[in-house]
């Protein structure tokens, strides 16, 4: 099975990585259990070691996307100034004056917060650079 988790990455790095936090990982039983669905049985070393170059470049081929689309989804369903088809993300302002002290642009607000909020369709792309 496939483990997502936050952990620091102290435990596995060195220097300025020890503080990042892993994302996803994939470890060696998850293959192999997956081998046993499959196959019947687990991979012999060979196996396992050209299953995991498999992965990790079919992993880096579509992480973009997987990336692009995860950051697209979690910021289009929030209902903030950044998701608005209305807020300019150059000016930093509502080109309908729904919430006229904008601020923080990615701060949840509710229906009494601002009534021109219109959800937008994609990401203005200062929003997605960040």
């Amino acid at each position: 099975m496939v483990k997502s988790m936050f952990v620091k990455a102290k435990d596995i790095f060195k220097g300025e990585w020890k503080e990042k936090r892993i994302i996803f990982c994939i470890v060696e039983d998850d293959i192999q259990e997956k081998a046993k669905q499959i196959l019947g049985r687990e991979l012999t070393e060979e196996e396992l070691r050209k299953a995991s170059k498999g992965v990790e470049e079919g992993l880096s081929y579509g992480l973009g996307t997987v990336l692009e689309t995860s950051i697209r989804e979690a910021i289009n369903n929030r209902r903030c100034c950044a998701t608005c088809k209305n807020f300019n993300p150059d000016t930093s302002t509502c080109e309908e004056g729904g919430f006229s002290e904008i601020g923080d642009p990615f701060k949840e607000m509710t229906t009494e917060d601002c009534n021109a909020y219109e959800p937008l369709v994609d990401i203005p792309k200062k929003s997605h650079e960040l």
